[in-house]
Formats: C-alpha cells, structure tokens, sequence
C-alpha cells in the first residue's frame, strides 16, 4: 500500500498579536473522517470498514518576518481510528489519540486585503497518548486498553491552505484544509497482538 494522506477540514480561530510582522497565536478546531487502512484487513472478505468521525483540537503560535512568510508550531490533541464490522457479528471501534506538534513554514498573501490566501507546510512528530479497541458483540461491549499495538511516535508531514478572514485589527477567522501524511507504519509490529507478517498500517483522515 502507498503511503496516505490525512486529510482534514480544519476550522481556526486566530487571535494574532500583531496585524502584519510578530508575533501570531491562535486556536484551532477541527472535525475529521478518519481512517486505518491495512492490505490484510482490505483483502480480508469478511472485514468491513465503517465511516468514522473524530476531531481534534489545540493551539498554534507563530512568527512572521515580514508581511507574507512566517515559521511557528502547534500543539494539537488528534482523535483517530477506525470502525469495523466483522462478518462473525462483531462492531468494534479503534479509538487512538495523539498529541502532535508540527514545525510549520507559513505563507500569507497581503494583509493589506480584508480576506487573504495562506499556506503552510512542515514536519510532524505525532505522539501516543491513548489506545483503545472497543467490541460490541450481541449489545455486549467490552473496551480494551492496547496501547502497546502501536508505536508510541512517528514522523511526517503537514500541508494546509485556506482562507483567512480579518475581523478585527488583531482577530481573523481561518477556514482550510488540512494534509497530514504518515512516513512510517503505525502500528507496533513487536507486539504480540498482531500476526506474524501483517502488512503496514497507516492511518488517514479525510
């Protein structure tokens, strides 16, 4: 499987302490579709996938050196994971969540407009904070903590672009979407909950 892109729509609420070159703080919110795809699981004819709809949410702060081009980060508390049908009757619901901090390029056309174009780019770490695999079966559920079947970090990247809409002299409103790639498999191939020889996992939203 090739490597996939988490997409999400992401809705931000900016408080920016300067107008056009400083300092830039904010919060984001944001609703996603995300998913958990796996060669073993596709093949698998008695696997189904279920849409699932998480979010996730946190802080971001900047610096911009002029006008159009800045570098910052953020600090985003991700829900992820996948629901699924077994054909045996089984519904079960993978809920992980991740803190993560990305180190973003940003890109702004001129603040001079009341609206404006912006793009940022950079690395991410992600970081486990929780695993948990829920199973309902004949409306018994049962939750399972299995944090050690994934890995606890891994890397990628972030694309976002949107729009941003001035409200006041320090406050916009940021309305985009949001690209978040994995480079590595998510899940912890060490542990012994998974078969021998099951095939990567990545995650994605959108």
């Amino acid at each position: 499987m090739k490597k996939q892109w988490l997409i999400t729509l992401a809705v931000c609420l900016c408080v920016q302490l300067s107008a056009q070159k400083g300092i830039h703080i904010g919060g984001k919110f944001l609703p996603q579709s995300t998913w958990m795809f796996n060669n073993d699981d596709s093949d698998n004819g008695g696997w189904e996938y279920v849409p699932t709809y998480r979010s996730a949410y946190g802080a971001n702060l900047a610096y911009y050196f002029n006008d159009g081009f800045g570098i910052g980060t953020e600090l985003m508390f991700s829900k992820q994971g996948q629901r699924f049908k077994v054909d045996t009757g089984l519904i079960a619901f993978t809920k992980l969540e991740y803190m993560k901090i990305p180190l973003l390029f940003h890109f702004n056309t001129s603040v001079e407009h009341v609206s404006q174009f912006y793009f940022n780019i950079g690395p991410q770490v992600s970081m486990l904070r929780t695993a948990e695999l829920e199973k309902k079966i004949f409306n018994e559920v049962t939750t399972i903590v299995n944090s050690e079947a994934y890995q606890k970090m891994y890397f990628g990247g972030v694309m976002s672009l949107g729009a941003c809409f001035r409200l006041a002299p320090f406050l916009n409103f940021n309305a985009g979407i949001r690209f978040d790639a994995t480079w590595m498999d998510t899940e912890n191939k060490d542990s012994k909950l998974w078969p021998a020889n099951r095939a990567k996992t990545w995650q994605t939203i959108g």
